[in-house]
């Protein structure tokens, strides 16, 4: 997105879960710090995607059994990421499966059935 590739650093950075982005027209790296309201101690598991052009994080927080949706505003700023939205309580939910052609978040129930949030 924008001429650069990005993931998530989770465990490989001193100062916490990170967003590290490789810039395709001058080679160059950057690092965009996730902030404690999108990961915290009680997140069972995040992932990353581009929802509406803009980057995003969906974290599932395992105590709330609940989802943040959370984007990102400025790239080289720690506090540019902010919440969405949030999505639960949702104990019947196991995990987020990926994102359809109109922007739907879909997820598959602990029953194994497959659900959908607009």
């Amino acid at each position: 997105m924008d001429g650069a590739c990005r993931w998530l650093g989770i465990n490989h950075s001193p100062d916490g879960p990170c967003l590290v982005s490789f810039n395709l027209s001058n080679e160059g790296f950057f690092i965009t710090l996730i902030s404690s309201c999108c990961f915290d101690v009680y997140v069972e598991w995040i992932n990353l995607v581009v929802l509406n052009r803009s980057i995003v994080l969906i974290s599932y927080h395992e105590n709330m059994t609940t989802f943040h949706i959370s984007i990102l505003g400025e790239s080289d700023m720690k506090k540019s990421w902010t919440i969405l939205f949030t999505v639960g309580p949702l104990p019947c939910v196991e995990h987020h499966i990926g994102l359809g052609t109109k922007e739907e978040i879909f997820f598959i129930r602990r029953d194994r059935e497959v659900v959908w949030f607009d």
